[in-house]
């Protein structure tokens, strides 16, 4: 009996810690996983819509979540001219990006200036290993007064694209003179063909960007010199040579590309970016990408507008001020950062990278290499000049400024530079 009123004994203590204690260890089949709260990270540049890195951003986003599933990236990456209108909108009402692309620049140092992007200098040297793994000249484009800001990934140039179809069945040479540029423009013309892709639209500027570039050089975009209204005189000349588009006027900058993509334009002025698109439509063997032509027969080198794209990342101050948004923004930015992504961009593409990726294995692309050989064989660099430029007046003022140029001449060529020059002060 003693022993049978021993065993009742264990069992009903059995029970009863059994129902104070329901979660217990007492098996398997009754343990319960912790609850991880997820951080989301909003992320924004220029890398959507129809942009030709869309894809693959979200692609490393998707990736990146996988890795990290304590972390959602809510991308609101928006294509085209939406994108810096979304930015600016958002700083200014407290609705801060916590990661963010952006091209150096007016914008970025503005930003800057505001307090809000925060500084990365001691981030990076605290990671003296992830540091090394960028260019180094290239960290003097997205510092201000020595202090690091974004961390470069995306090297950008601008250039003359040629459809060497084009050009070979008209036994045409690329063009080495504004001279030979406007002969070509006459000899396309009158076979039907549109000489140069432009429309008057932010991209349709590259054109005279690089005009300009050519005619100032480095000093000459930077200090907004006479370089800026003379290189409007050539987009005249341009014009009066049948250069364009007849309906230049009406076209996006969609449009303006698919003249150059379908065949129907022989030439277009663009950027590394553009060499996706080139490679997703088949012509990635049939296109050369040149030197913008001399302004003189006695020109010697070149001058290649050069700088970082929208694959400059920064980290918002607001998110940094935020210890769990901070650690969530360096695990980010590692990832977009890192050689595995630029493999990534740089694959089927001439999307030139700041970072090492030697311990990759890659293949080249023919346009990949052609960019690398546009900027080691410049005798010079310029920034784009649409970064010199207050980007509200570019847009809002000069672009549309330029059927003033093409259709009054002297009169609408000396208002806009009077508009550019009045900004420089």
């Amino acid at each position: 009996m003693k022993r049978n009123a021993c065993l009742i004994v264990v069992i009903i203590c059995t029970l009863l810690l059994s129902a104070c204690y329901p979660f217990s260890t007492l098996g398997p089949s009754i343990k319960t996983e912790e609850t991880q709260e997820t951080i989301t990270l909003r992320f924004v540049n220029s890398w959507g819509g129809v942009d030709s890195n869309a894809q693959t951003l979200q692609q490393i986003f998707n990736d990146f979540m996988v890795e990290n599933p304590d972390i959602i990236i809510q991308n609101e990456a928006l294509g085209g001219g939406d994108f810096l209108k979304k930015l600016k909108a958002d700083f200014a009402t407290n609705n801060d990006p916590d990661v963010f692309g952006l091209w150096p620049g007016s914008d970025m140092n503005a930003l800057i200036e505001a307090g809000k992007v925060a500084d990365l200098t001691e981030l990076m040297a605290e990671n003296p290993e992830w540091y090394a793994s960028f260019g180094d000249e290239a960290w003097s484009l997205c510092s201000v007064d020595d202090r690091i800001y974004g961390l470069p990934v995306e090297i950008i140039y601008e250039a003359l694209f040629i459809n060497t179809e084009i050009f070979d069945q008209y036994d045409a040479h690329a063009p080495e003179t504004f001279e030979d540029l406007g002969i070509l423009a006459r000899l396309f013309s009158t076979k039907g063909i549109i000489p140069i892709a432009y429309n008057f639209e932010a991209e349709g500027t590259y054109l005279y960007q690089n005009l300009l570039a050519q005619i100032g050089g480095r000093d000459g975009v930077v200090n907004v010199s006479e370089c800026y209204r003379d290189a409007m005189y050539r987009m005249k000349d341009l014009y009066n040579a049948n250069a364009f588009p007849e309906d230049a006027y009406r076209i996006s900058n969609n449009q303006r590309n698919a003249l150059f993509l379908e065949g129907q334009a022989a030439m277009i002025v663009q950027g590394s970016w553009f060499t996706r698109q080139l490679y997703e439509q088949g012509m990635g063997h049939s296109v050369d990408i040149v030197p913008m032509p001399r302004m003189n027969e006695d020109g010697d080198g070149y001058t290649l507008v050069y700088g970082l794209g929208c694959g400059t990342f920064f980290m918002s101050q607001k998110a940094w001020d935020d210890p769990v948004k901070r650690e969530a923004g360096i695990r980010l930015l590692r990832k977009l950062t890192s050689p595995e992504v630029s493999q990534q961009l740089t694959s089927g593409s001439g999307f030139i990278s700041n970072i090492d990726m030697s311990s990759i294995a890659q293949e080249e692309s023919t346009l990949y290499v052609k960019g690398q050989e546009l900027i080691e064989g410049a005798s010079d660099l310029a920034p784009p000049p649409d970064s010199i430029i207050d980007r509200d007046l570019w847009e809002n003022e000069i672009v549309p400024g330029f059927s003033d140029v093409f259709d009054y001449g002297d009169d609408g060529i000396e208002r806009l530079w009077g508009l550019i020059s009045e900004n420089k002060k």
